[in-house]
């Protein structure tokens, strides 16, 4: 798992660095706004599956119905996989909570057909980094 969450995250740093080289290759006018949905999209699975490698395989988590949602649901008493990890990692509890915000950010932008704004774009590219950062400490 942990192997296809770098490879997500390297196709998504490839869109990211190379825009020009993607939108000469693309019959129709593309704007950089219009690649932000992808990018977003395999920033967040990339740290998804590096999460869940993590829980599986280092904390030994079996139950992957109940460990791996995307989003917490305080209704149903649901924990997302990023509250899941945080219980885990008390010192960096809020960085990895954000996890949910770039699970939302990921889902309005992938099925809402709108353009990610900047303000977004740079918010999702923050939340990604700081828990890639966190996730490359095991």
């Amino acid at each position: 798992m942990k192997k296809r969450g770098e490879v997500n995250i390297a196709i998504a740093d490839y869109l990211y660095d190379n825009f020009n080289f993607v939108s000469n290759h693309i019959t129709i006018n593309i704007e950089n706004s219009d690649l932000r949905h992808i990018i977003i999209s395999r920033w967040y699975y990339g740290l998804y599956l590096i999460a869940k490698d993590y829980l599986v395989n280092i904390k030994g988590i079996v139950d992957l119905s109940k460990y791996f949602k995307h989003k917490s649901n305080k209704e149903h008493d649901i924990k997302s996989i990023w509250s899941r990890l945080a219980d885990f990692f008390e010192e960096y509890h809020s960085d990895i909570l954000q996890g949910e915000e770039l699970a939302r950010l990921r889902e309005y932008y992938e099925y809402s057909g709108n353009l990610c704004s900047d303000i977004d774009f740079n918010n999702a590219r923050r939340i990604f980094n700081e828990i890639y950062e966190i996730l490359n400490t095991f």
